[in-house]
């Protein structure tokens, strides 16, 4: 401390633990002599008060620096030593030029005249120029240092598991300083120096997880899809979702398997989808007596297919399930008809409100419920299908997936293995069949076809024939669908298409058939009739000859419902329509039906027969030599046994 005080240097600051001034120059001629071989730093003052950090150091920062101009000032530049330089009198005065640093400058001041120092020349004159300002050396070394204990820091942190087992209060880090020389290859040297601050213990992982919680999975609907956040990791998600980071995403349906996994681990969750329950005075007063199947239904967790129940009972069912569970219902059916007819039962027993209200269940067609499902999703938590085995395949897949409804009931008339199997999966297991066995008299009419629908029948069959014949052929496996498929974008089979709907029209409406209609009405005129036509065509020539309401999609709806309303309060006697009237009306409403031909299946058969009251009389009319015979063999075995009559010059 005898040596000269540089002018404009802090005061001396001693660092960690009281060390001596004569300790800290050990330390820095012991361990930080690479370090300073490639940092020494002079710092100038200038003549206008500003400060200019002047680096030097190989030949080739040199050039580099001549090159891409001053570098940029690093971390350990940012203590500078304040020393005059002996040769710049434009950047300021030179106090002492007897003292040593000053000659020390003038050396530094032309690297490009003398070599390139070697490493034990850089340590002999840091020693020199720590004689001489050792306050300003341990202020550089004080600066110098603090990387080095940054570095210590990380291997503290590597190390502190082994740290924590000994309890040391202060550590020795290794740190690594890697030297470059210009005659050696670059080396490593091993130097241990002591932290004198304690260490800080950090939390355990025990610690961690109580201060941040996992967050809460919750369920949503985004555009009619199913969306979860904060799905758990250590849990596996239900089958038909897929993950996307935290997220996962699926169909509506799958609402129900996300919940009960969630329950089954013990994990709590919030569900933004579940609509407000109905409160008890929403709901109409319970059936009596109840339905023996709805302890089956509330035991399976609100899911289940009833088979062959009758309209009434249907309707106790539903109002039961609404009655119990408390939560809104949406209806499908399969056409405007029946939506009408379930719309009506359901407002007299004050389930449907008033528009602009909130009602305990909604009735839909099929069609509507399919395109709407999107917004609809999230309106009712209990969905019933009403015969989806006479819905379109695509249709009622849309509305089961679409649907996140947890409670499901189905209804179903034909039991058959196939069809329940595809709905167990999506509405619930079989709950109950009941044996509806029809026991109303079955009449066939055999009539023969008009000379003239004769020859264009034949005409047109063997068209068809010639089509078919060569598209068997071609795809021995395939089926009559697919040949409709492939006819409807194919110009050589389309004509043979073509020729298949003239046959049918002309064997299921006729000249013969429209006077045994006649006769059949002027026979029952005292009795509710219901005429099952095959189209519009002949639905309007039997309603312009008779003077009979027809029931056709083309009428506005209020003016079909109206219709509906006054066949089933008796001030219409007689309805005729091709297939609104299938599920339009009650069953057994009527006193006799009188079916003229065409259809779309056993259902719609099997349907039309049920508007039939047990005590009614079914005519059904065939016409002979033609595709209308063996339907009606394959769809009347499931209906009573028939009595058939023959009719060789007409009716």
């Amino acid at each position: 401390m005898g040596a000269q005080q540089v002018a404009g240097a802090r005061q001396p600051r001693l660092h960690g633990s009281g060390r001596q001034p004569q300790d800290r120059r050990d330390l820095v001629d012991r361990q930080l002599g690479e370090v300073v071989q490639r940092h020494r730093v002079l710092q100038v003052p200038r003549q206008r008060g500003e400060q200019r950090t002047q680096r030097v150091g190989t030949r080739r920062d040199e050039v580099r620096r001549g090159a891409r101009g001053p570098r940029r000032e690093s971390v350990l530049q940012r203590p500078q030593l304040e020393l005059p330089a002996a040769q710049a009198p434009a950047r300021g005065a030179v106090r002492d030029p007897e003292h040593p640093m000053t000659q020390r400058n003038a050396a530094v001041a032309e690297p490009a005249e003398r070599p390139v120092d070697r490493e034990e020349d850089v340590v002999q004159r840091v020693l020199g120029v720590v004689a001489v300002a050792e306050p300003a050396i341990q202020v550089i070394g004080d600066r110098l240092i603090e990387p080095l204990v940054h570095l210590a820091e990380v291997r503290r942190r590597a190390d502190e598991p082994q740290l924590r087992a000994r309890g040391a209060v202060g550590v020795h880090g290794a740190v690594q300083a890697r030297s470059k020389s210009q005659d050696g290859p670059r080396r490593f040297m091993k130097r241990r120096i002591s932290l004198p601050r304690p260490l800080q213990p950090r939390p355990f992982p025990g610690h961690r997880a109580v201060m941040n919680p996992a967050p809460l999975t919750t369920l949503d609907l985004v555009h009619g899809e199913l969306l979860v956040r904060d799905w758990p990791n250590t849990l596996r998600p239900p089958f038909g979702l897929v993950r996307t980071g935290s997220e996962l995403r699926g169909h509506a349906r799958l609402r129900r398997p996300v919940r009960e996994a969630l329950q089954t681990a013990g994990l709590a969750f919030q569900d933004h989808v579940a609509p407000p329950p109905l409160l008890l005075d929403d709901t109409p007063t319970a059936p009596e007596p109840t339905p023996s199947m709805l302890p089956c239904w509330l035991a399976n967790d609100g899911r289940g297919i009833a088979c062959c129940l009758p309209e009434a009972t249907r309707l106790d069912f539903t109002i039961s399930a609404l009655r119990t569970r408390l939560q809104p219902a949406l209806v499908v059916t399969r056409d405007s008809g029946a939506e009408i007819n379930w719309t009506t039962t359901l407002a007299g027993h004050g389930l449907v409100a008033r528009p602009g209200q909130r009602s305990a269940a909604t009735v839909v067609t099929v069609a509507e419920a399919a395109r709407t499902m999107h917004w609809r999703a999230r309106r009712h938590d209990l969905l019933v299908v009403d015969r989806p085995e006479q819905m379109p395949l695509p249709a009622v897949l849309a509305v089961l997936d679409g649907s996140a409804a947890l409670l499901r009931l189905g209804f179903v008339d034909a039991p058959d293995s196939r069809r329940l199997l595809r709905w167990c999966s999506s509405l619930g297991p079989v709950l109950g069949v009941v044996d509806a066995a029809l026991r109303q008299q079955r009449i066939e009419l055999h009539l023969p076809l008009p000379p003239a629908d004769r020859i264009g029948y034949d005409e047109a069959w063997h068209t068809f024939l010639c089509v078919f014949d060569v598209f068997v052929a071609a795809q021995p496996n395939a089926g009559f669908g697919t040949f409709v498929q492939q006819a409807r974008g194919d110009p050589k089979q389309r004509p043979g298409l073509f020729a298949w709907h003239r046959a049918l029209q002309l064997a299921s409406w006729n000249r013969n058939k429209a006077d045994a209609v006649a006769e059949l009405l002027a026979r029952h005129r005292d009795e509710r009739i219901l005429v099952f036509t095959p189209d519009r065509r002949s639905t309007y020539e039997l309603a312009r000859t008779h003077l009979i309401a027809p029931v056709t999609a083309e009428l506005p709806r209020r003016e079909r419902q109206a219709t509906l309303a006054a066949f089933a309060a008796g001030r219409l006697r007689t309805l005729a329509g091709p297939r609104l009237l299938d599920l339009g009306v009650p069953e057994g409403c009527a006193d006799v039906g009188i079916l003229v031909g065409g259809g779309y299946g056993r259902n719609q058969h099997h349907a039309r027969c049920r508007r039939i009251a047990t005590t009614g009389i079914v005519y059904e009319l065939i016409a002979l030599d033609t595709v209308e015979v063996g339907r009606a063999h394959r769809f009347g075995r499931s209906i009573a046994p028939a009595t058939a009559v023959g009719h060789a010059g007409g009716w």
